[in-house]
């Protein structure tokens, strides 16, 4: 799993996102970008999202009373799985299976696959988000993006696409792309995660824009499900000592002006 720390309060609850690996008969670790091509034009997905989403609520239920500074455990579903009516059934089993569970589930759906067919994404985020389940649209702005669309699609969490990310230090139009994703999101009362949050210079970009939460080796690489069993918030899983002093320096300067505005008041 890959924590999603929350950079503007760090000392708040983490997220955290699923990552599905392959064990071959040998004991290697297959990543993903060897197997899931293959079971895309196998027909396999479906089986392997059922999978993924039935481990991710076993293991929520078995750690129940260790996860307070978990808000939410994202699981990938693919296209294939967006468009199989029998999938959806399923999905909805396991929910009512896992009533407690599913208020801790996100589902992450790319923002291509669900804009290829808002209607059917439309029905299926509405019936996940009746049950307790949240929903992520993946790589937002890696297409072309239609801002109109995320009036009828009932999602709650946009993740940034890791292009606009990696140059949004360096390139003013990345930052004004982002500032636009930003101001659009909190208007419709969704929040943001940047991916591929890779260098510092990144990071403290992010920051000054106020984007609300971090995924990448800048803040936390992947790591063993167990890790996150001790966590409280997300500065416990912030690997650089100096990372959590910046962001907690920035958000004590937050709440300072903050309080100054209200005592103005």
């Amino acid at each position: 799993m890959q924590p999603i720390v929350n950079i503007r309060h760090p000392r708040r609850k983490f997220a955290a996102e699923a990552l599905i690996r392959m064990r071959a008969d040998n004991g290697e670790i297959i990543p993903p970008s060897q197997f899931i091509a293959a079971a895309e034009r196998n027909g396999m997905m479906p089986e392997i999202d059922r999978w993924t989403l039935r481990t991710a609520c076993e293991w929520l239920n078995a750690h129940r009373g260790k996860l307070d500074g978990l808000e939410y455990l994202t699981v990938n579903v693919s296209g294939v799985s967006l468009n199989d009516v029998q999938f959806h059934a399923d999905v909805r089993t396991m929910l009512a299976d896992f009533p407690v569970e599913a208020r801790k589930i996100c589902f992450e759906i790319t923002e291509s696959i669900a804009v290829s067919d808002i209607e059917a994404t439309t029905r299926f985020t509405e019936q996940l988000r009746s049950m307790g389940a949240r929903v992520a649209l993946d790589d937002f702005g890696a297409g072309y993006t239609s801002f109109g669309y995320l009036r009828t699609i009932p999602a709650e969490i946009l993740k940034i696409d890791g292009e606009i990310i990696k140059s949004v230090a360096t390139d003013p139009s990345s930052t004004a792309i982002l500032r636009a994703i930003r101001d659009i999101a909190s208007d419709l009362g969704m929040r943001c995660v940047a991916e591929y949050v890779a260098n510092f210079d990144t990071l403290r970009a992010l920051r000054e824009l106020d984007i609300d939460y971090g995924q990448g080796f800048a803040l936390c690489r992947p790591v063993d499900p167990s890790s996150l069993l001790s966590a409280t918030c997300s500065a416990d899983l912030i690997a650089d000592a100096e990372v959590v002093r910046y962001l907690d320096l920035q958000a004590g300067r937050a709440f300072t002006t903050q309080h100054l505005r209200m005592t103005a008041t």
